[in-house]
């Protein structure tokens, strides 16, 4: 499937989809326009596959004391950037090309996420729902960060992040 740039849409504050709750597939919506997909090849792995206008990568989480996130290019070996991620899901996101962001908690009742300069300004904040079977988020896109050549990498690695969060704490029972 071949996806429309984010940079399109994001004016209408896109939004990630779960189609069917019995598959491991995500959609990032503008509309009716898939902009992004995020699918697991295996119902349990933590190996993902993500595609946008912009390219295709894989996530993969790795690690249990030190836990990270590593990006390729799909079909290549060379890493394309790690999340290291800290003690309660805050990380440091640094890729391949040098630019460096943040993965931290926001929102009044730190119930959103979002990627941030190193400098703590906003680029992509996730506002999750919980709805009739299943987990969705609208992203707001701030307009700093349209001009980001990684703003489509940014939006799959959040997405990515949200739902291993999510099934983490479901699994462990925390509400």
């Amino acid at each position: 499937m071949k996806c429309r740039s984010l940079r399109e849409f994001a004016d209408v504050s896109p939004r990630w989809v779960q189609p069917d709750v019995t598959d491991r597939r995500y959609e990032l919506r503008a509309g009716d326009v898939v902009v992004a997909t995020l699918c697991w090849g295996n119902p349990w792995g933590s190996l993902a596959t993500g595609e946008t206008a912009e390219g295709r990568w894989t996530l993969k989480r790795a690690g249990f004391l030190q836990p990270r996130v590593t990006i390729r290019v799909t079909g290549s070996d060379a890493q394309a950037g790690i999340v290291t991620l800290h003690w309660a899901g805050n990380g440091d996101v640094q890729l391949a090309d040098g630019h460096a962001f943040r993965w931290t908690r926001t929102g009044f009742w730190h119930s959103e996420w979002a990627f941030t300069s190193t400098g703590g300004e906003l680029l992509v904040v996730f506002k999750p729902k919980f709805v009739m079977m299943g987990f969705e988020a609208e992203i707001e896109i701030e307009a700093r960060a349209l001009s980001l050549p990684e703003l489509s990498l940014l939006a799959l690695l959040g997405w990515y992040l949200m739902v291993l969060i999510n099934e983490e704490t479901t699994a462990a029972g925390v509400p």
